[in-house]
C-alpha cells in the first residue's frame, strides 16, 4: 500500500458526518432498492462494477455493490473521498493518466482501476454523504449526456435515502426519533469502548409542559415543543447530536466531551431556553427545562439513560431550570 496517500475534506466536515449518522445506515444490511440502482447503472454504463458508497470519517463504506467483493475502503486511498469534495460529477477516463491515483493500490492492485465516474449523494441541506459510482478496468470516455444520467440515477438514491430520514425523525419537531437515537448511541459506546473515546449523554425535559396544555392548548404546546427543538439544534456543538425522545423529553449526545464540559454546553442551552418567548396564538410564552448529565464509563445502554434519568430528577427536585450531573 501507498503510504501517506493524501485526500482532500470537505467544508462543514462534522457537520457532514453528523448527517451520515442521522441516517443510521452504516453497516446495514444490503436493500433492494439500492441494489437495483447498482444493477441500473453497470448495465446503463457497460462497466463490470457499481457502487453505492457512504463515506464517514475513516473509511468509504459500501451500501450496494456490483462486480467487487470488498465491503469497505480506506479514506486515505478512496477515489470518492475526492468525489464527495465536488458538486459535479467526477470522471478519470484513465487513472493511468492521473497522477492523483496512477499509483493508488486500487489501481495497482485488485480492482485494477482504470476507469472511473462518480456523483456525489447530496442531501437537500448540501451535505454530500457519499456516491454512486461506476468502475471500468479499461479506458472509456463519458460524455456529457452520461454524466446526466449517473446524477439522475444518484437522485434515485437520494430519494430512497429521504425516505430513511423521515422515518429516522419525529414528525412534530422534525428532531430525530428515539428509535434512531437510541441506535446511534450504542454504536457511539462501542467507539467509546474501541477507542477509549469520551461522550456524554444530557437529558432534557421542559419544565411545566402540562401546564402549558392546560392553560394555553395543545397547539400552544406544539409551538413549544417545535421551539424546544430549534434552540437545541442551534445552541449546540456541530459535533453533537440531539433528538426527542418523546413527549416533552430531549436528549443530546456530545462527543468527545467529559461532563465537566458537557454541563457548560448544557448550560449554556439551558439559559437560552429561559431566555426564550415562544410565539403563539395564545400569546408568548416563557419556558425553561432541566436537566441531567451522565459521562459514559463501561455501561450499558440502558444504564446510561438511567442515570442521566436519576440527574434529571434531581435537577427537577431542586426547583428545575437546573442542570444536574450523574454521581
Amino acid at each position: 500500500m501507498v503510504d501517506n496517500i493524501d485526500y482532500p475534506v470537505p467544508e462543514g466536515e462534522t457537520e457532514r458526518l453528523n448527517k451520515l449518522m442521522g441516517y443510521d445506515i452504516l453497516d446495514t444490511a444490503p436493500e433492494k432498492p439500492f441494489d437495483k440502482i447498482t444493477q441500473l447503472a453497470s448495465t446503463m454504463f457497460d462497466t463490470p462494477v457499481s457502487l453505492v458508497s457512504f463515506v464517514d470519517e475513516k473509511r468509504q463504506w459500501l451500501k450496494s455493490k456490483v462486480g467487487i467483493y470488498m465491503k469497505e475502503i480506506p479514506r486515505e486511498i478512496s477515489f470518492c473521498a475526492h468525489t464527495i469534495c465536488v458538486d459535479e460529477v467526477m470522471v478519470i477516463p484513465d487513472t493511468f493518466e492521473d497522477k492523483r491515483f496512477k499509483q493508488n493500490p486500487l489501481v495497482v492492485n485488485y480492482p485494477e482501476m482504470r476507469f472511473y465516474a462518480g456523483t456525489p449523494l447530496r442531501t437537500s441541506d448540501g451535505f454530500n454523504i457519499g456516491t454512486l459510482s461506476i468502475i471500468d478496468n479499461h479506458p472509456k470516455e463519458f460524455s456529457q449526456n452520461e454524466e446526466m444520467m449517473l446524477q439522475k440515477l444518484g437522485s434515485l438514491v437520494m430519494q430512497e435515502m429521504s425516505l430513511r430520514e423521515d422515518a429516522a425523525c419525529d414528525y412534530l419537531t422534525k428532531a430525530m426519533n428515539r428509535r434512531t437515537f437510541i441506535n446511534l448511541l450504542n454504536k457511539e459506546i462501542k467507539r467509546a469502548n474501541r477507542h477509549g473515546a469520551e461522550f456524554c449523554l444530557a437529558i432534557l425535559d421542559i419544565d411545566n409542559f402540562k401546564k402549558v396544555n392546560d392553560e394555553h392548548g395543545h397547539l400552544a404546546g406544539d409551538e413549544v415543543l417545535k421551539a424546544m427543538s430549534k434552540l437545541c439544534e442551534h445552541n449546540i456543538r456541530l459535533s453533537d447530536i440531539w433528538c426527542r425522545l418523546g413527549g416533552e423529553e430531549f436528549a443530546c449526545m456530545l462527543i468527545g466531551t467529559d461532563a465537566e464540559n458537557a454541563n457548560k454546553v448544557v448550560n449554556k442551552l439551558r439559559k437560552m431556553v429561559a431566555e426564550t418567548k415562544v410565539k403563539t396564538d395564545k400569546g408568548d410564552i416563557g419556558i425553561t427545562v432541566s436537566a441531567g448529565i451522565c459521562e459514559y464509563k463501561d455501561m450499558e445502554v440502558s444504564e446510561l439513560i438511567e442515570n442521566a434519568d436519576k440527574a434529571l430528577y434531581a435537577a427537577k427536585a431542586a426547583g428545575r431550570n437546573q442542570v444536574c450531573i450523574s454521581e
